[in-house]
């Protein structure tokens, strides 16, 4: 989706290399987003369920989802609730 954003920015800014590597950043996380939940594949499935939701409770603990942003990129990872 920030790829997307970038692709726009670059749009509007008339700078056509910004707007080609944010407009295929977005379309490749879009590729890869719609790949994992249509896979046959249980691993990607699984990931593609597991990200899709904001929490999970796993052996009495309830663990919930985050975000951290590193070298312009979003990452998800889960943290234990207390």
């Amino acid at each position: 989706m920030l790829g997307g954003a970038v692709g726009i920015a670059g749009l509007l800014s008339g700078d056509r290399d910004l707007a080609l590597l944010g407009l295929g950043g977005g379309l490749y996380s879009a590729y890869r987003y719609e790949q994992d939940r249509r896979s046959e594949n249980r691993f990607e499935r699984n990931r593609y369920d597991l990200f899709n939701r904001s929490f999970f409770e796993y052996g009495g603990h309830r663990y919930n989802r985050r975000e951290r942003i590193r070298d312009g990129q979003k990452f998800y990872y889960f943290e234990r609730g207390r």
